[in-house]
This record gives structure tokens, C-alpha cells and sequence, in this order.
């Protein structure tokens, strides 16, 4: 499990910097997958918030 801080540079880096989630996850040397697990978490709570 990652901490929140990690998750935050994640989606930092995603959102605001508009860096691809390959780019991100050799940058910060954690597997594609896991910068997938956290970007989808994330979205899923926005549109859940949303009530989509």
C-alpha cells in the first residue's frame, strides 16, 4: 500500500503536471499498475461525489 503522500504525487502528477501513468510510474519506480489503481480510485470517488 502506498502512503498518502505517494498517492498525492501520483495524482499530482497526473492531473496537474499531465504526466502519462508509464511516465510516472518509472519516474517514481512503482509498477504501472499501481499508478493505474490510483488514478481509477481516485476518479471513481469524484463521480461517486458527482452522484454520476
Amino acid at each position: 500500500m502506498k502512503t498518502m503522500v505517494e498517492r498525492n504525487e501520483v495524482l499530482t502528477r497526473y492531473q496537474v503536471k499531465g504526466q502519462s501513468k508509464r511516465q510516472i510510474a518509472d519516474e517514481m519506480h512503482i509498477s504501472r499498475h499501481t499508478v493505474d489503481k490510483i488514478v481509477w480510485e481516485y476518479e471513481r470517488v469524484c463521480l461517486d461525489a458527482d452522484g454520476v
